[in-house]
């Protein structure tokens, strides 16, 4: 099991995270060159359902479109519609 704080799949850290441990992004995500912080995880926190899913999902699209019973053109566009409410919930805490 990684020690908190390393890299690693999330599934590996016991139990919910504390607000101050940074979570690994998820490469299918879209967003593996930004460090999720506890920032991060309350703007996530704050998004609709179908969003956060969508931001949780691992695995490559048609993995999820398999696992979700879905066209892999659905999972795409939700993870796309998911990854910029992320970004447009960060630009409005920025100020942007």
């Amino acid at each position: 099991m990684p020690a908190i704080g390393t890299s690693g799949p999330a599934e590996a850290f016991p139990g919910p995270f504390p607000a101050c441990v940074t979570v690994p992004v998820p490469p299918s995500c879209g967003l593996a060159n930004h460090r999720e912080d506890h920032t991060d995880k309350d703007l996530i926190a704050r998004l609709p359902a179908r969003y956060q899913q969508a931001l949780a999902w691992t695995g490559s699209d048609e993995t999820v479109a398999t696992q979700e019973s879905v066209p892999v053109g659905t999972i795409k566009s939700r993870r796309n519609r998911a990854r910029n409410a992320l970004r447009a919930a960060r630009a409005a805490l920025d100020g942007g």
